[in-house]
């Protein structure tokens, strides 16, 4: 072959290029085989984040137990005597309602005692009682309190059982809403009464002591239904 022809012909590739390249793959994936294998190092401990606080809604503030255990009733802290009467007759109607809550026609026809009334007729009772405390509150803002204040117990049971002949006919779901009725308008009534002078709410007024009674009524029968209905369930 003459020296032209070898000039032009190409040069053939090197194998060992390829040998080179097989033997770097193998060494690499030796050393991928042996990071995996190599047990890990113990990384360093990291601090547990700290929990962030609940995100506070606008006009909320979280207020120490401390302090609620402090004030039972905060409803009467700084309360003027008016609303002291007031929030002692809604809790006490409460009491009532709590009392009373899913009685059937039926239950509240049953005397809650030998020689007691009913359920049915305990509430035409104390309505029958707002009506006279709602018929007794602009004489008892003058200072004139009504006689059934200070009635003895017989004049008491006359009363009521002339009350209770009256309305005998009203069932279960009318004396309930006898009830409600006449203490929506007793309630009315009340509240439309100034705060001065505060001595017209306290005990030794005759308007005030008309409102503590009936608060006190209130409580007295709402015992009475809890204590016969706890021992039905027993």
């Amino acid at each position: 072959m003459s020296p032209a022809k070898r000039r032009r012909m190409p040069k053939p590739k090197r194998a060992g290029r390829a040998k080179k390249r097989a033997v770097k793959k193998r060494a690499a994936k030796k050393r991928a085989s042996r990071r995996r294998a190599a047990p890990k190092r113990a990384s360093k401990l990291k601090r547990a984040p700290r929990s962030r606080p609940a995100a506070r809604r606008p006009g909320l503030r979280v207020v120490p137990k401390r302090a609620l255990r402090a004030r039972a009733f905060p409803q009467r802290a700084g309360a003027s005597s008016k609303q002291s009467v007031m929030f002692e007759l809604m809790r006490a109607r409460a009491a009532l309602g709590a009392a009373i809550q899913g009685l059937s026609g039926g239950s509240a026809t049953q005397s809650i005692a030998p020689g007691k009334w009913s359920v049915r007729e305990i509430v035409l009772h104390v309505g029958h009682w707002d009506r006279e405390t709602l018929r007794a509150i602009e004489a008892a803002l003058r200072g004139r309190a009504p006689e059934w204040l200070g009635w003895g117990e017989a004049n008491d049971a006359r009363a009521n059982r002339e009350s209770l002949a009256a309305l005998a006919h009203h069932d279960w779901d009318a004396a309930l809403r006898l009830l409600h009725s006449i203490r929506a308008e007793f309630l009315e009534a009340v509240e439309s009464v100034p705060e001065e002078p505060a001595e017209v709410w306290s005990r030794d007024h005759a308007f005030g002591r008309i409102l503590w009674s009936s608060a006190e009524h209130d409580r007295h029968h709402a015992e009475a239904i809890k204590r016969w209905r706890s021992g039905r369930e027993t």
